[in-house]
């Protein structure tokens, strides 16, 4: 009768080799509560079995060799050799890092290990593309600096209280907006772009700073675009302006 099958590049498990698979994945969540990437972990534990020490030997050094190196597909397949979801493909975009072999155990067991049996245990990990939002971060902050009031100083006097005094009798207000974007795959998400909150008649347009710094290539991609900006803006009428 045909099972299902277990794979790491060109090597495969006999059949009934495999005891135990288990196939974990854990979703990693930003401060926006988006997913942006998960971690996928499959763990087989199996038992080598053959008649003598020479024959358990060949088939420990076949198995450590297949799993020496990583980026290889690994899963599991039906008996038809159709993948099923249990599959860590680094040809598929979204999988970043992966498959790795991280762990390759030869935990210690009886008196018959290595002479007719040897117990073995495997963990592959990935980590995959899996944003729900285009957007990992979002800040920006609002100065309003001033009130459009009067400016006025102190004098002191030598034989009484300081007097005070106008230098104008109105001033304008300075109001600076500046934030901070990180993108996944990209460094704006369509349609949220800064957007500078003042009409541009009232910017200090000589001071504008927009910013955009390298991403972090994480395997096989660039993602985390870092972006910033800061606008300078003076008013002559007071308004309060509070991030959009």
């Amino acid at each position: 009768m045909s099972t299902f099958t277990y794979k790491y590049g060109a090597y495969e498990h006999d059949p009934g080799e495999i005891i135990d698979f288990q196939w974990q994945e854990e979703a990693h969540h930003t401060e926006r509560g988006w997913r942006d990437t998960s971690t996928t972990t499959a763990v087989l534990s199996g038992l080598l079995l053959g008649n003598d020490r020479a024959e358990i030997s060949t088939k420990i050094e076949k198995l450590r060799s297949a799993y020496e190196y990583n980026q290889k597909v690994f899963g599991l397949y039906d008996p038809d050799d159709v993948a099923t979801r249990y599959v860590m493909d680094p040809t598929n975009w979204r999988l970043l890092i992966g498959p790795r072999v991280s762990v390759l155990d030869w935990p210690v067991g009886s008196m018959e290990e290595m002479v007719v049996k040897r117990a073995f245990k495997i963990t592959v990990t990935g980590i995959w593309a899996s944003q729900e939002s285009e957007i990992i971060q979002y800040h920006e902050n609002i100065a309003n600096t001033g009130t459009t009031g009067p400016w006025w100083r102190s004098q002191n006097i030598v034989n009484g209280e300081p007097q005070a005094y106008a230098i104008w009798p109105k001033t304008t207000q300075k109001i600076v907006q500046e934030g901070y974007s990180l993108g996944f795959s990209g460094y704006y998400l369509a349609g949220a772009t800064p957007n500078p909150l003042i009409p541009s008649q009232y910017e200090h347009l000589d001071q504008r700073e927009e910013k955009v710094a390298k991403p972090l290539h994480l395997g096989r991609d660039w993602v985390y675009f870092p972006a910033s900006w800061r606008y300078v803006f003076e008013v002559p009428n007071y308004t309060f302006v509070l991030p959009q």
